[in-house]
This record gives C-alpha cells, sequence and structure tokens, in this order.
C-alpha cells in the first residue's frame, strides 16, 4: 500500500471514529440530561361539584420552560380509573395562570372523584418526559334528566 493510500485509510478510520462517538454522546445526552418541561406551581379546583356532561374548572398556575406541545390524558379516579380520550395541548412558555374546563363525560357515574391528568412532552427522538398532577376530590351529580325511559 502507498503512503498516500495508508493516510486515506487512516483518516476515513479516525472520521468515522470519531462520528460514531459522536452519536453514542449524543444518544447518552439526549438519555441523561434532566429535561425541566413545566412546572405545577398551583392547581386549584375551581368548582366542587358537577353534574354529569358538564364542566369541571381548573385554576392551573404555572412555569412552561419549553416550547413543545403534550400529549394529555386524563382520567377521573375514585378507586376505578375512567379514561377520557387523548388529546394534544401546547400550552404558552413562561409564568402563565391558565383557567381549564373540563368535560365530565355524561357516562360517568355519580360519586366523589379526582381528576388525574398525565402530560407527555416528546422531548428529542427517543426521550418523552412526563408530568401529572392530580387534584382534590370533587362530586359528580347526577344530570338533569334521570328519568332513562321518557315513555312511561
Amino acid at each position: 500500500m502507498t503512503p498516500t493510500k495508508h493516510r486515506l485509510v487512516t483518516v476515513i478510520s479516525f472520521g468515522t471514529l470519531a462520528i460514531g462517538i459522536g452519536f453514542v454522546l449524543t444518544i447518552l445526552f439526549w438519555l441523561v440530561y434532566p429535561y425541566d418541561v413545566v412546572d405545577i406551581n398551583t392547581l386549584e379546583l375551581l368548582t366542587t361539584s358537577a353534574p354529569q356532561g358538564s364542566n369541571l374548572i381548573l385554576r392551573l398556575d404555572y412555569t412552561k420552560h419549553l416550547p413543545l406541545p403534550a400529549r394529555v390524558v386524563r382520567s377521573f379516579q375514585d378507586g376505578i380509573v375512567f379514561v377520557t380520550p387523548t388529546l394534544e395541548s401546547n400550552i404558552p412558555t413562561g409564568d402563565n395562570v391558565l383557567i381549564r374546563e373540563v368535560p365530565v363525560p355524561e357516562s360517568l357515574p355519580p360519586g366523589v372523584y379526582s381528576l388525574h391528568t398525565d402530560m407527555e412532552f416528546k422531548v428529542n427522538p427517543i426521550r418523552s418526559v412526563n408530568v401529572e398532577y392530580t387534584t382534590e376530590t370533587f362530586t359528580v351529580t347526577p344530570s338533569g334528566d334521570t328519568d332513562l325511559d321518557p315513555g312511561h
């Protein structure tokens, strides 16, 4: 092998090794970096009782650090978990206070519940960060229409 070819093979080998080390370091960084997406400062339930099919009103005081959308899963819990459909949300970054209406499913049986919310933020291609919070308890009351058979 001529010295020029030998040098070319050496440069390509070291270049390939450097790129591989760069990929490994990037993946390690993505896996261990402590992403701080959002901090929930206070969560207040403004309604303590809601009929089936109406809305709960929440006041959320938060600080969002990264402009990432979230996949939000809410569930009503009273020993049994009633999961609501998943939704996408992108609340504004910075220090904010948000008033949200959360629909109470028409099919949710009357009783005492807490609302559990899990927000999943995709922070990089291989990692997600979850932020969870649970409200204090509230009461779900029967809706105004309790007659299941209106013909009788």
